[in-house]
């Protein structure tokens, strides 16, 4: 009896091919959310789907964020997510079904049973012109969940158990993606943060859009702003309960904005918010300067990013981390440190009193310590490596 092929077996050279140059654009969105995009084009190529969307959901929120979508019908996923992000029958079959289980259209629900509800007449098939979906629901955390889903139009041909068997493949890839992006909190827009906040244990992350209202607000932001009561969630503002402050605030904030709509140099500023039974909370306010590539739906609109930490909470030095992983010097840990963020050997010689000469030596023993060739690979190394992954711990 011959053995049962697996669904990579099954798949052609060239299609093996098309999967290497998936996983190749999900690894790189990995380091770089504005590269998402492109994983989700090539997934939609290989599906031969109308569109292709990921998106998280908080659970008990009835707010459903879409991280990003191929192609970028704006009008259509803000509508869905205004109208009918709490009341979607494929979403609330998709929750009851296991973790990484790709499913069809059809194995949630029946051609009768979708003839009967006006979501699929009037809305899937009719408003938006959707005939078929296959999604599969990923594990992130208990603070978030994970969706991908992929749709044909009407007139296209439905997806068929094969798609299903082809999806599963890509499961555990994308299951590494997600708790990468959860671990990370990386959720957000972070384009304007530098690395260094990024890392900090703790930090929260609010997006703020043209009038000062907040786009995006991450988990720890959010318990902060609950707890400490200043944050309108109706109105969906942060609002100081000091007058002063409040008006310093409103003031940091609009000026943020401000030079976020000109496009000209990043403007910031720090505020510390008393607190009667425990340490302040130190703020800080920076405009967001938006590239001009491919940018994430999740903080459409962004314009100004607020960044909250309780200040008696530790900071972690990276540079320290490096030093004990890697086994780099004082001095190596800084130009590791550097290049991670975007300096080049001239600045870093520039910012440390060193020479062009002395900074490539110490750059040329980092590669040599860290085992990386490229300058690009030291960068995800500090991201993504071991010395981010120990503040998870």
């Amino acid at each position: 009896m011959s053995a049962k092929k697996s669904p990579r077996d099954a798949l052609s050279a060239a299609e093996l091919s098309r999967v290497s140059g998936l996983l190749l654009a999900l690894h790189r969105s990995a380091s770089d959310l504005s590269q998402l995009g492109d994983f989700l084009k090539r997934a939609n190529d290989f599906f031969a789907a109308s569109s292709t969307v990921l998106s998280i959901v908080e659970p008990g929120d009835t707010h459903w964020r879409f991280m990003d979508v191929y192609p970028r019908i704006h009008e259509q996923y803000r509508e869905y997510e205004q109208r009918y992000a709490g009341g979607d029958p494929v979403r609330e079959a998709l929750a009851r079904v296991p973790p990484g289980t790709p499913v069809l259209l059809t194995d949630l629900f029946s051609p009768e049973a979708q003839e009967a509800d006006s979501f699929f007449t009037e809305m899937l098939a009719g408003k938006w012109g959707y005939r078929d979906v296959l999604a599969v629901r990923l594990e992130m955390d208990e603070s978030f969940g994970c969706y991908l889903g992929l749709t044909r139009s009407v007139g296209q041909p439905l997806f068929e158990p094969r798609d299903r068997e082809r999806l599963a493949l890509l499961v555990p890839h994308l299951q590494r993606w997600v708790r990468l992006q959860a671990g990370l909190d990386q959720l957000g827009i972070f384009s304007g943060i530098a690395l260094e906040q990024m890392l900090q244990t703790g930090q929260g992350l609010a997006v703020l859009g043209e009038d000062g209202a907040v786009v995006y607000l991450n988990r720890v932001a959010a318990r902060l702003a609950r707890d400490e009561e200043f944050f309108d969630d109706t109105a969906r503002r942060f609002e100081l309960a000091e007058p002063a402050l409040r008006e310093d605030f409103r003031a940091l904030v609009d000026r943020c904005i401000a030079a976020s709509r000109e496009g000209g140099e990043r403007v910031s500023g720090t505020m510390s918010v008393p607190r009667a039974a425990s340490s302040p909370i130190d703020v800080v306010v920076m405009s967001l300067q938006r590239p001009g590539k491919h940018t994430n739906l999740l903080a459409a609109g962004g314009r100004a990013i607020v960044a909250t930490r309780e200040s008696g909470r530790p900071r972690h030095d990276i540079r320290q981390r490096l030093s004990g992983i890697y086994g780099l010097s004082e001095a190596e840990a800084e130009v590791c440190w550097r290049i991670s963020n975007g300096d080049s050997v001239a600045g870093i010689a520039g910012a440390t009193g060193s020479t062009k000469e002395t900074v490539r030596s110490q750059l040329k023993r980092v590669f040599q310590k860290t085992g990386v060739r490229r300058q690009p690979d030291l960068v995800r190394l500090v991201l993504l490596g071991p010395a981010a992954w120990l503040r998870l711990s």
